[in-house]
């Protein structure tokens, strides 16, 4: 069974976050550190980490700055920016380190984390921690959003502008709960949850839907021949485009990189949330990844 740590940790800059571990019974053979997605927390993966534990494998996750619980206890909603939230990732890829000194370590997100994820090892000069990464995985990536809520690129633009002189400036950003999975009381949950604050900044929005773009035109080329990349999508994604990611993993391909792209068929963004047997899918072949590539 797997023991679980909740703390509130100083992170960089000295933001207070709120962290949670995931640690299998037994010796990991394995660990991630996890980002999460827009306008959500990582409590909304109680379910999924104990699995990854029954793996042998531990899980290290923290709410993102302007978000979750961290959000709650700064009155910050949606106060973040690439910058910060790629130096907190290599924050938390040090905590893991030290958790579980020289236990392979493996960097996940979703959607907005999935982003991040895919942007972390693309950055140059590389980003501290990023020797310690063994492998990234994403799911629902946000590269490009879905036609159906896209975000004009001019006014996104704009919107960058607007940020950078106004960092704390807020925008509606909605994530409708009918969008993120297939499941009704998922569904409820989310709109009912006080944590997931439909709300970001200009600034924040602006770097996540730029540095999306950003990684599918040219940071791609940046990835590094030495590690591997799993990113999954289901078909029916309302929010982030499933296409977008196949085209990622088929430019890395291209450049002789170890990359692999799974679809699944019919499920939306939130595939760790799809009813009944069917999130237990997407969670195993995350964790079978893994194991073949320790």
């Amino acid at each position: 069974m797997a023991t679980t740590s909740e703390n509130k940790m100083t992170g960089p800059h000295g933001c207070e976050l709120f962290t949670k571990t995931w640690t299998p019974a037994a010796a990991p053979i394995a660990q991630v550190v996890f980002v999460h997605g827009f306008v959500e927390h990582i409590k909304r993966y109680d379910h999924v980490f104990p699995k990854f534990s029954e793996e042998g494998i531990a899980v290290f996750a923290w709410d993102q700055r302007g978000f979750g619980q961290t959000s709650a206890w700064t009155k910050s909603q949606g106060v973040t920016s690439w910058a910060h939230q790629l130096g907190d990732i290599s924050w938390a890829i040090e905590q893991a380190s030290l958790l579980h000194p020289g236990v392979p370590l493996y960097l996940f997100g979703h959607s907005m984390g999935g982003g991040l994820a895919l942007a972390f090892p693309t950055r140059t000069p590389a980003l501290p921690g990023l020797e310690k990464i063994k492998g990234v995985l994403a799911s629902s990536p946000l590269l490009r959003q879905t036609k159906a809520v896209k975000t004009p690129l001019l006014v996104v633009r704009a919107g960058s502008v607007l940020g950078s002189m106004f960092p704390k400036l807020n925008v509606a950003a909605e994530v409708k709960p009918a969008n993120v999975c297939r499941d009704p009381e998922i569904q409820k949950a989310y709109s009912e949850d006080p944590l997931c604050v439909q709300k970001g900044t200009f600034k924040g929005v602006a770097d996540m839907l730029l540095g999306g773009e950003a990684l599918m035109t040219k940071d791609y080329k940046n990835w590094p021949a030495n590690i591997p990349l799993l990113v999954v999508h289901g078909t029916s994604d309302k929010v982030t485009e499933h296409d977008a990611s196949a085209e990622f993993v088929d430019k890395l391909k291209a450049d002789g990189k170890d990359a692999t792209f799974k679809s699944f068929e019919g499920f939306y963004h939130e595939m760790h949330n799809e009813p009944g047997d069917d999130k237990w899918t997407e969670i195993n072949s995350l964790t079978s990844w893994i194991k073949s590539k320790i």
